[in-house]
């Protein structure tokens, strides 16, 4: 039987504080945390241990370091991140994590708190987040409700704001449709396409879809791997993988060379 509250705090408690008296330099990655759990045990002990949680930071910096090479294969300049407009599909602790991280990043670009905020449009099961569902939302939800359109489905949002950038971390295979895909791209020239769910068979859609309904316009990468895709002219395009692992070894050497504390 699974624990839940006090009991399951005072459990990972434990587990935190023997862990680093066995190993005092230790490392501690939180991976594939309740969603309802993640962001709190992540306040708790991100000043007082050295930890951090893979779906909410490890996403936000695999996520953040893909669009801007997405950006620059777009010929943008790397500061218009704060200029994008960004449909996040999945308001869970990998999408806000996603949001978290892309507003900080626009924040040290010199976009005001108020514009980055304006960038996201992030949807869940019942819509896009917005003030009519305030007191639904967990603390970190709300930071990115806004203000109108509460509850607009996803292909709504796309008709109405045309993002030009679109991420899904839902883990429900084939929620990009034909019909999302290409009114994206009617609306954009070159769409960033970022369905980054995993195993291959929960991405929101595979790379072929993608490119195939932009007519091979859009900049792609995904969580799970993908063979490249040839067209029916005979061009044949690369895909990139978008995956969290990518910042393990960069986090785990950089903690171990500078004696990271937290």
């Amino acid at each position: 039987k699974r624990l839940r509250g006090p009991e399951y705090f005072n459990l990972v408690d434990e587990f935190m504080e023997a862990v680093r008296y066995r190993w005092p330099n230790v490392l501690v990655q939180f991976e594939d945390f309740d969603s309802s759990v993640a962001q709190t045990l992540l306040d708790k002990y991100r000043h007082s241990h050295l930890c951090f949680n893979d779906d909410i930071q490890g996403t936000g910096a695999t996520a953040l370091a893909g669009l801007l090479g997405a950006l620059r294969a777009k010929g943008e300049d790397v500061e218009s991140l704060g200029e994008q407009r960004i449909l996040i599909a999945g308001a869970g602790s990998a999408g806000i994590g996603i949001a978290q991280v892309l507003k900080q990043a626009m924040m040290e670009q010199g976009y005001s708190e108020e514009k980055a905020k304006n960038a996201f449009y992030v949807v869940d099961q019942y819509g896009m987040l917005g003030k009519e569902r305030i007191d639904s939302l967990v603390p970190e939800q709300k930071a990115f409700a806004r203000n109108e359109d509460s509850g607009l489905s996803l292909k709504g949002v796309i008709e109405k704001y045309h993002p030009t950038i679109l991420i899904g971390v839902t883990a429900v295979g084939g929620l990009f449709t034909e019909d999302i895909i290409r009114e994206m791209g009617r609306h954009i020239e070159r769409p960033i396409i970022f369905p980054l769910s995993n195993p291959t068979t929960k991405a929101e859609c595979t790379a072929e879809q993608a490119f195939e309904w932009t007519e091979g316009r859009c900049i792609f990468a995904s969580g799970s791997p993908f063979d490249p895709v040839e067209m029916a002219d005979g061009k044949v395009y690369q895909t990139s993988q978008c995956n969290n692992m990518y910042v393990f070894p960069g986090i785990g050497l950089g903690a171990s060379i500078c004696g990271a504390r937290k």
